[in-house]
C-alpha cells in the first residue's frame, strides 16, 4: 500500500481500534478517542462514512449525538459536535444531506 489508499486503510483501522473506548470512565481516554475519530474521519473513504451514518446497525450517529449532548467533559462535547458537523459537510458535499443531530 502507498499513498491515499494506505492512508485510508490506516484511518479505518484507527477508527476501528479506538471506537469501543468511547464510553470509558476517564475523560482523557474519551477525548483521545474523539481526537482519533476526528483524525480518521478526515481520511476515511466516503463509502465508509456513508456506512457509519446510513447503516441501521451503526450506532455512530446516536453515539456522537449522545456525547455532544451529555458527556460530562466540555472538551468531549465540543469535539463530538465538530465531528458531527464534519460528517454532515462530507455528506452534504457528496449530495447526501442528512441531519446528524
Amino acid at each position: 500500500f502507498s499513498g491515499p489508499q494506505a492512508s485510508q486503510v490506516l484511518a479505518s483501522d484507527l477508527f476501528d481500534l479506538v471506537w469501543d473506548f468511547r464510553t470509558a470512565d476517564v475523560a482523557e481516554i474519551r477525548l483521545s478517542v474523539l481526537v482519533s475519530v476526528a483524525t480518521s474521519i478526515a481520511m476515511l473513504p466516503q463509502e465508509r462514512i456513508f456506512n457509519l451514518v446510513l447503516r441501521e446497525d451503526s450506532n455512530f450517529v446516536k453515539a456522537i449525538a449522545d456525547i455532544s449532548a451529555s458527556d460530562p467533559n466540555k472538551e468531549c462535547r465540543s469535539l463530538s459536535q465538530t465531528i458531527s458537523r464534519s460528517m454532515y459537510e462530507v455528506l452534504h458535499d457528496s449530495g447526501t444531506a442528512l441531519q446528524l443531530s
